[in-house]
């Protein structure tokens, strides 16, 4: 067999190799994301709702993104330099990229008020409410969720820009990125990271704006 027909037959094996494999990580997304929906239809909504955004890649005909936010397609769009600024530093330490699509949820959104709901945003809250009260604001912080659909749909997070206004309303962001950690030992997110890095899935960054009325937060 003459050189030629060995590297176009090595070329096709490659290519056909490739395929198989493609095909194999498509039927992986289809499965995963099915399991992913039947969880999430029970008890964990918003897990379900952040996993189908990536999948269908900041489509802004989702119905979530709809009834809950806005697609930003570059940080500029956020009109923001402060916020611009911390959201860049996130994403170049998790997703290695100075630029990025994001999702801002508005304060009456979904996400908002299952963390304003949530006994670890009401601890956070708590434990430095005479520093809220005194100061009058609070230095960006870290936060951990452990509940199931809030630990699935954002689990560590950022706790920015946080202050009380001239009314008494406590004023705060979440911020987070999608995207999947590597030498992760859980195997859903080991699934979730291959199907990342085969570009199954999209990579982006959440704000999630909230707002809460004095009577309400001082007495957490």
């Amino acid at each position: 067999m003459a050189i030629k027909e060995i590297s176009k037959l090595q070329f096709e094996m490659l290519r056909l190799k490739q395929y198989a494999e493609d095909l194999f990580s498509e039927a992986k997304l289809r499965i995963f994301t099915l399991g992913i929906d039947i969880i999430g239809t029970i008890s964990q909504p918003d897990a379900e709702a952040l996993w189908n955004i990536s999948v269908d890649g900041l489509n802004p005909n989702n119905k979530y993104i709809k009834e809950n936010g806005t697609i930003y397609d570059r940080l500029g769009d956020l009109r923001n330099i402060k916020l611009e600024r911390l959201v860049q530093n996130k994403i170049q330490v998790q997703l290695g990229v100075n630029d990025s699509r994001g999702v801002v949820f508005h304060q009456n959104s979904s996400l908002s008020i299952a963390i304003q709901n949530s006994p670890e945003f009401k601890t956070l809250i708590k434990n430095n409410k005479n520093i809220l009260l005194k100061n009058g604001n609070l230095e960006n912080v870290s936060l951990e969720f452990i509940e199931s659909n809030l630990k699935n749909a954002l689990h560590n997070v950022d706790v920015i820009d946080t202050y009380v206004d001239s009314m008494g309303n406590l004023h705060t962001k979440i911020l987070d990125t999608y995207d999947f950690n590597p030498n992760e030992t859980d195997w859903k997110v080991k699934t979730a990271r291959e199907l990342q890095e085969k570009k199954k899935i999209q990579t982006y960054y959440t704000i999630i704006e909230i707002m809460i009325p004095e009577n309400i937060w001082v007495n957490y």
